[in-house]
């Protein structure tokens, strides 16, 4: 779709993040994929979706926030 993505279409392996900007754990984990990136570079793709947890108070806000760097361009994204 038009998920924020890295990579190429063609990678073999692609990882579908769900995530919430808000989150301590998910933060780990975009840690995690952020060593992939630079490991594997663009013969890995990592779609991002949006996941925002009811109980973060701005992570809906965050995802908007999200979405817009990402309207921009899809490295604003990654930089956010």
């Amino acid at each position: 779709g038009n998920s924020p993505a890295f990579g190429s279409k063609d990678a073999k392996v692609t990882i579908i993040e769900f995530s919430d900007f808000q989150c301590p754990f998910c933060a780990k984990g975009a840690d995690i994929l952020s060593k992939i990136k630079q490991k594997y570079g663009k013969s890995v793709r990592v779609a991002f979706k949006n996941f925002p947890l009811p109980f973060h108070n701005h992570a809906e806000q965050a995802a908007v926030a999200g979405l817009c760097a990402n309207e921009q361009s899809t490295d604003m994204f990654w930089k956010m």
